[in-house]
């Protein structure tokens, strides 16, 4: 029993370094993100255990308000590590949970699962999901997917502890609705009183969630500036380029000729397609749900994006640096296209030679070249100990990331 154990908690101190290699500022010198300093915490100073139940942007947003909870007890100064290591815990999580012998059913390769999972901790051009509270709403949906689709946990202690991660994956955001798909695929072909436990969890979760969204009214749609060339441009660049290249060779596209006729977009676009249909039509049930779920939650990011700006969406997500949230999980379902091909005959010695090529842009990504790795610091850990030392009632602004971002004010009680 032990020795399980202990390959757990080493892969998880491996899996957790790999992910503060990239920025360990991340943890030294942490910051709220966005949300995580408008929203997450400022509601649970204030509102306490009530802010449960407040949804956000239509959808309960329950991992972000318990670490919020759970850090309101400790000085103001800590609660961004605490965030931090928060949202490192969760996409360590992940990692692990794909390394763990529940995944031997449906990726037998333990040594391809293993490349994988060190590629997805280190993927390029992937920055808004790494180590801030408010984006760490994605990676626990991966976490979801999993679950859904592993090996049924063997212990009652274990199948509830799956079932309390899917409620709490369920509540925090929109995924359920895109993970549902996906259990009732599972459930469908591999019937089982877990399965159907599962199933019925994402069902009631996706229902509240409907109904949070539908009871916050209607909102006024995004203005999207949706064309064609522009689509081929946002999945050619961001996901296809985006995984092959990295964001460091993004200048080498977008100044291409080829790029700005639209010639190159499309045809990396094609090459994808074509790649993922033959991989869809040979590879695993396991591709085919991930591929089903990545296309689900791409198609509703596009169509209904939140991109706090008065210019055209698809406009935005034409450039570099904007909107990763929406192009992670996508840049691993094509990354897993790519894996599947390359434990194929016909097409194999291609899909590795793009596979190498993902290993050869990991290093310029690694430490990021934009977002947080390229922000000037904050003077937060200053304003918190002012804060700390103020008398009750006192009214103060924190600056959060990302630059430029409105700060946090908080009324000392």
């Amino acid at each position: 029993m032990r020795r399980p154990r202990l390959r757990v908690l080493l892969i998880a101190v491996l899996c957790f370094g790999l992910l503060l290699c990239r920025r360990p500022a991340v943890l030294l010198h942490a910051d709220f993100w966005a949300e995580d300093g408008w929203n997450w915490y400022p509601d649970a100073y204030n509102a306490g255990g009530h802010s449960l139940l407040v949804p956000y942007a239509g959808y309960a947003q329950t991992i972000c308000r318990l670490v919020a909870l759970a850090a309101t007890p400790f000085p103001l100064l800590w609660a961004p590590t605490i965030f931090a290591l928060a949202a490192l815990g969760i996409e360590t999580t992940a990692a692990v949970l794909l390394l763990s012998r529940r995944l031997d059913d449906v990726w037998p390769r333990r040594a391809s699962r293993a490349l994988f999972a060190g590629m997805a901790l280190l993927l390029p051009n992937s920055f808004e999901l790494y180590g801030n509270l408010t984006n760490a709403q994605w990676t626990l949906s991966l976490i979801g997917f999993l679950l859904l689709v592993a090996t049924p946990a063997r212990r009652p202690l274990g199948r509830a502890l799956d079932l309390a991660v899917l409620s709490l994956c369920g509540l925090s955001g929109p995924f359920c609705l895109f993970l549902l798909p996906v259990a009732a695929w599972q459930y469908a072909a591999r019937r089982g009183a877990d399965r159907g436990a599962r199933l019925f969890v994402l069902t009631l979760c996706a229902v509240l969630q409907a109904i949070l969204a539908l009871s916050a009214g209607r909102t006024t749609p995004p203005l999207l500036g949706a064309s064609l060339p522009r689509l081929a441009n946002i999945v050619g660049l961001q996901i296809v380029a985006g995984t092959l290249l990295g964001r460091h060779r993004m200048a080498w596209v977008l100044g291409s000729p080829l790029w700005i006729n639209h010639l190159l977009p499309f045809a990396l676009c094609l090459l994808a397609a074509g790649l993922a249909v033959i991989a869809l039509t040979r590879g695993s049930l396991l591709l085919r749900q991930f591929c089903l779920y990545a296309a689900l939650l791409f198609a509703a990011g596009v169509l209904r994006p939140a991109t706090g700006s008065n210019l055209p969406a698809w406009l935005l997500f034409t450039s570099p640096d904007i909107g990763d949230r929406y192009y992670v999980i996508p840049m691993l379902a094509w990354l897993g296209v790519l894996f599947s091909l390359a434990a194929q005959p016909g097409l194999r010695i291609v899909a590795r030679a793009l596979i190498a090529a993902v290993l050869l842009a990991i290093p310029g990504d690694l430490h990021f070249a934009t977002g947080l790795a390229t922000a000037p610091p904050t003077d937060f850990d200053a304003a918190a100990r002012r804060f700390a030392a103020s008398p009750l009632g006192t009214h103060a602004a924190f600056p959060i990331h990302p630059q430029g971002a409105r700060p946090m004010h908080l009324v000392k009680h």
